[in-house]
Parts: C-alpha cells; structure tokens; sequence
C-alpha cells in the first residue's frame, strides 16, 4: 500500500480495565496494488495492557460509505495469543 494521505478525526478512546478501545474515522488517499483505496474510514484498535506495555489485539477499518451494505457481525480471535478474558468469545 501507498499512501499519500491520512487526515483522522472523531478519535475516542474509552477504557474497560486494563483494556483500550481506540476509533477514529480517518480520510485516506492511496492505492493498494496499483488500485484507488481513496475514501473515508472507520477504523477500530483494541489495546491491552500487558506488563506495563500496551499490546494491539485486533483492528478493523472499513470504508464509511460501504459499511451499512456490507456490515456483518464478526467474532475473531485476537490476534496475540495472550487475550484477555474479555477479549475470549
């Protein structure tokens, strides 16, 4: 990916324990693989604290105006091996 551009806004952070969810709606310009990625994004991390050291277990971004077509609810795995117990579902 390359991008050119990437202007954030609407950040929120809200804390459950020892566990950050970060959201932000991003507008990006670019291309992946040659291809216009251009367009405005949510996008989501989950940040756990681990030993003093804040971790990523997941993100998602998704093109604002193709979210209500194609939102479907998701369960994943973190992508650390050591999720915490609310991350385990």
């Amino acid at each position: 990916m390359k991008y050119t551009s990437i202007d954030e806004r609407d950040r929120k952070i809200q804390m459950f324990g020892n566990t950050a969810v970060v959201t932000v709606i991003a507008d990006v310009k670019g291309t992946s693989n040659g291809q216009d990625i251009s367009g405005t994004y949510r996008s989501s991390r989950v940040w756990v604290n681990h030993k003093h050291l804040y971790l990523e277990g997941k993100h998602d971004a998704v093109m604002v105006s193709q979210a209500a077509s194609i939102w479907k609810p998701t369960c994943r795995a973190a992508s650390k091996s050591w999720a915490s117990p609310e991350m385990k579902t």
